[in-house]
């Protein structure tokens, strides 16, 4: 299923504007007790339409820990061409937990 530019922008301006966190990391979201646990539903993962709304936006870059410019551009075209397409990006950058990201957290892919 292909979303839409317009559509991934919308997820993603909603999802900042009301301050939301998604998390889909086992315990996120703090203290649960035995019963919380079990009537939770499993967690969900960001979907990568939510990853380019902001990544798949030619130019973007932003500070990195020496003060240097980092692009962050993922071009979506050849993203979904790669052998990459058929993963979540949160697959492999397990230390994205949520949207809009930690700030001063390093990233990395592992």
């Amino acid at each position: 299923m292909r979303v839409s530019r317009v559509a991934a922008w919308l997820a993603v301006g909603v999802l900042c504007l009301a301050g939301a966190r998604v998390a889909w990391a086992q315990g996120a979201g703090g203290p649960e007790t035995a019963a919380t646990t079990e009537a939770a539903p499993p967690p969900q993962k960001i979907d990568n339409a939510v990853c380019l709304g902001c990544h798949g936006n030619e130019g973007f870059a932003m500070p990195g820990a020496d003060g240097k410019t980092r692009p962050l551009h993922v071009n979506p075209e050849r993203f979904g061409r790669s052998v990459h397409s058929k993963r979540l990006c949160v697959e492999c950058h397990k230390d994205i937990t949520e949207i809009p990201h930690q700030k001063g957290v390093e990233r990395k892919v592992g």
